[in-house]
């Protein structure tokens, strides 16, 4: 979206796009921890509709893990129309985190997303923005230094 500077126009982000632009660029952004402590707080930003809107543009699958991690921080109502909007394009079936292994995953009928579960709790533990009182990117630094992957 245009923004008027005294030097001219400048294009920048909407908070949706921005949302999938995180499942785009996954490594870049921190892996799937980092980007659902971000979710999280973009999400307040985020409207259900443009949210749609901006999906039209993006490939299938972030748009699939988009929802997923949304529904994992607490913010399903946002995903709603999402949800419905991949609905009626039957998306095939894809892994939230493509470096993992389909096998022993467990199927997100929803999103027709495949998760592994230990995936699934470290991701709903990003919903909180404190625990304990360390943030969540401190909690996540500490989780990636303790797994080989990071992420």
């Amino acid at each position: 979206m245009p923004v008027k500077t005294v030097t001219g126009s400048l294009r920048v982000s909407t908070p949706e796009a921005t949302a999938l632009d995180l499942l785009r660029y996954v490594a870049a952004a921190g892996y799937l921890s980092n980007v659902a402590t971000v979710l999280h707080e973009l999400a307040e930003a985020c409207d259900a509709g443009r949210l749609v809107e901006a999906a039209q543009t993006a490939a299938l699958p972030q748009a699939q893990r988009l929802g997923s991690l949304l529904d994992l921080v607490a913010r399903s109502q946002l995903a709603d129309p999402l949800a419905r909007w991949l609905a009626e394009r039957r998306p095939d079936w894809t892994r939230l985190d493509p470096g993992q292994p389909a096998r022993r995953a467990r199927r997100e009928l929803r999103w027709h997303v495949l998760r592994l579960l230990r995936q699934a709790s470290r991701l709903e533990r990003a919903a909180p923005r404190r625990q304990e009182g360390r943030t969540l990117l401190a909690r996540c630094a500490e989780e990636s230094r303790a797994s080989p992957r990071g992420g």
